[in-house]
């Protein structure tokens, strides 16, 4: 593409991608310069990523603190608050939460950049708008990599958990169903109930674990004008968290069985990916061993820079 213009020697293109390791040039001599979509994709890419993984270091945040304590990272990533000091912080997910927000913001930070350029730029704005991106994506290689390392170091209260889930309505649409199912109440008419159920249990300090059928009849009486009968046993069955769960197994369900299947077909992307991506650097490889190759031919006999090509390497057009 030289300046961007082309140029009147008879340049080889196709050959110069293929010994860069690219799959081809850019037909549009100008195109190959001007064009930013590379680069904003990728930061692209990565904000979109650095989103949805901050909302997750947030659930963390949560999950480990002193008053949940249903989730604590390594000892590695713990520190001692020097004002309590019976207190012991995961410091490193404030620090996650931190980058991954910086991420997110370079994308914006590309576009000021690109927009204040002209479609050509200059060297100093080019050279600064691949070290961006080059940069950015070093230091989410590093941030990604810190947050594995805190995932698989952490230990999960699988008690604290369940008790936290049984004590809530985590499962009041459950209770919405068994009003419709087994009750025969119109859809609207168990969603109403259900709802009142809770927020007059919530009102009385009753949670999950102890709410009543007589509670349930007061409120239908009310609401309804009739009782619905639930049954003790229905009830508690209805709003156990692991039945709720295991009740759902369909496509994307939360069941065990569903997340297993899902996770098996996730492992077996993620094997294509990994392969396609030794695929693609054993390609960029091979092109640099035939650049290598052909510049020390060069040194060699530099009368061979105007030579062709072998034919195996000429590209169909020629």
């Amino acid at each position: 593409a030289v300046s961007g213009m082309s140029s009147a020697m008879p340049l080889r293109r196709e050959r110069a991608a293929t010994l860069l390791g690219f799959d081809g040039p850019l037909e549009n001599t100008f195109d190959a310069l001007a064009a930013d979509d590379v680069s904003s994709e990728l930061l692209a890419i990565l904000a979109l990523a650095a989103g949805e993984a901050t909302r997750f270091v947030n659930d963390l945040i949560f999950w480990s603190r002193d008053d949940v304590a249903v989730l604590a990272p390594g000892a590695e990533f713990m520190r001692r608050n020097a004002d309590q000091p019976q207190r012991q912080e995961p410091r490193v997910l404030g620090e996650l939460a931190a980058r991954l927000a910086s991420h997110g913001a370079a994308f914006a930070g590309l576009g000021v950049l690109l927009a204040g350029r002209q479609a050509l730029g200059d060297e100093a704005t080019r050279l600064a708008q691949f070290t961006r991106v080059e940069h950015e994506l070093a230091v989410a290689a590093e941030t990604f990599q810190l947050l594995t390392r805190v995932v698989e170091s952490s230990t999960v209260d699988r008690a604290g958990f369940a008790a936290r889930a049984n004590h809530g309505f985590a499962t009041s649409s459950e209770l919405a169903d068994l009003f419709a199912i087994d009750c025969k109440l119109a859809p609207e008419e168990a969603q109403r109930l259900a709802e009142h159920v809770v927020i007059e249990a919530s009102k009385s300090g009753i949670d999950a674990t102890t709410l009543k059928p007589e509670l349930i009849d007061r409120v239908a009486l009310r609401e309804l004008g009739r009782e619905v009968g639930i049954e003790a046993e229905t009830l508690s069955r209805c709003l156990a968290p692991k039945r709720f769960l295991e009740r759902r197994g369909v496509l994307g369900g939360p069941a065990p069985v569903a997340v297993r299947a899902a996770l098996d077909r996730d492992a077996i992307v993620a094997r294509l990916d990994a392969a396609w991506l030794r695929d693609r650097r054993q390609h960029i490889t091979d092109a640099q061993t035939a650049l290598l190759a052909r510049r020390d031919g060069i040194l060699a006999d530099p009368t061979s820079a105007w030579s062709r090509p072998p034919s195996a390497e000429k590209p169909a057009s020629e």
